[in-house]
C-alpha cells in the first residue's frame, strides 16, 4: 500500500510537471505569437507612414505643376487682349511700369537678404508677409498706370497670382504636415544650414532647384527604406535632409511668387 501510494504521488508528480511544462510551452508560444503581430502592426504602421509621406510628396508637386499651368493658360487665354493692351500703352507708361519692376526687384532682393540673417522660423513668417504684402503693391500700381486699358485683364491677372498663392500655401501646410513631431529639431537644422549656404543658392535658377528637390526626394524614400541603419542615427540624417528640402522649397516657392508678379511686367514691356 506504501509502495503505491509513493508510485501513485511519483506519477502525479510526474504529471504535475508536465502540466507546468505545457503551460510554459504554451506562454512561449503565446508571446512568440505576440512578437510576431507587434512587429506585423509596426511594419504596416512603418508602410502606412511611407506612403503618407509619398503622397504628401506628390501634393507639393503637383500644386507646383498647377501654379506653372495657371500662368500658362492665362497667356495663353488672353494674348489678343495683351497684345492690343501693350501695343496701346505711350512710352511714359512704359517709363512708369519699368520704374515699379525694378523698384520691386530692388525691394523683393532686401527682403530675401533679410530672410538669410532671420534667426527664428517666426521671424522667417514675419518677412515671408511682407514679401506678399510686396506683391500685392505691385499690382495696385501697376493699376494705376494702365487703369483705363487694361483694368478687367489686370484683376484675371491678380486672379491667377491669388490662386497660385492659395497653392504656395497649401504647399507650406502640406510640408508642416510632413515634419509633424519633428519640426523642432527639422526647424534647429535649418537655422543652422541657411547661415552655412549663404548665398549659394542664389545664382541656381528655378528649374535646377526643382531637380535638386527631387533628387532630395530621392534621397529620403532610400534613407526611409534602410534597415540596416539604427532608428536614431535614421531620424537624425531624416531630419537633417528635410531641413535642406525646406530651405530648397522656400526658395522655389519665393520664385515663382516673383514670377508670377515679374509676368505681370513682362507680358506688357517685352519686345
Amino acid at each position: 500500500m506504501k509502495k503505491l501510494t509513493l508510485v501513485s504521488l511519483f506519477v502525479a508528480w510526474v504529471m504535475s510537471l508536465s502540466s507546468v511544462s505545457a503551460i510554459e510551452s504554451n506562454y512561449k508560444a503565446e508571446r512568440v505569437e505576440g512578437v510576431k503581430e507587434f512587429k506585423m502592426k509596426k511594419t504596416e504602421a512603418k508602410a502606412e507612414m511611407q506612403a503618407k509621406k509619398e503622397e504628401l510628396r506628390g501634393e507639393i508637386k503637383n500644386n507646383r505643376m498647377q501654379a506653372k499651368e495657371n500662368r500658362k493658360d492665362f497667356r495663353s487665354e488672353n494674348m489678343e487682349e495683351l497684345k492690343t493692351l501693350k501695343e496701346n500703352l505711350s512710352d511714359s507708361e512704359k517709363e512708369e511700369l519699368e520704374t515699379i519692376k525694378d523698384s520691386f526687384m530692388a525691394e523683393a532682393k532686401s527682403l530675401r537678404e533679410e530672410m538669410k540673417n532671420a534667426e527664428s522660423e517666426e521671424d522667417r513668417e514675419s518677412i515671408r508677409e511682407d514679401m506678399d504684402e510686396l506683391r500685392e503693391e505691385q499690382f495696385e500700381a501697376v493699376a494705376e498706370v494702365i487703369w483705363e486699358e487694361g483694368a478687367m485683364l489686370l484683376e484675371k491677372r491678380k486672379a491667377v497670382y491669388t490662386e497660385n498663392e492659395a497653392l504656395r500655401a497649401e504647399n507650406r501646410e502640406v510640408r508642416e504636415e510632413y515634419k509633424a513631431e519633428r519640426k523642432e529639431f527639422i526647424d534647429t537644422y535649418k537655422g543652422v544650414f541657411i547661415k552655412r549656404i549663404g548665398n549659394r543658392l542664389d545664382s541656381i535658377p528655378t528649374a535646377n532647384l526643382e531637380k535638386a528637390a527631387d533628387r532630395i526626394d530621392a534621397m529620403l524614400e532610400k534613407l526611409e527604406a534602410n534597415s540596416s541603419m539604427s532608428e536614431e542615427r535614421k531620424q537624425a540624417q531624416i531630419d537633417a535632409i528635410l531641413a535642406l528640402k525646406e530651405i530648397v522649397e522656400d526658395r522655389i516657392e519665393n520664385d515663382e511668387s516673383d514670377e508670377d508678379v515679374l509676368e505681370t511686367f513682362e507680358d506688357l514691356l517685352s519686345e
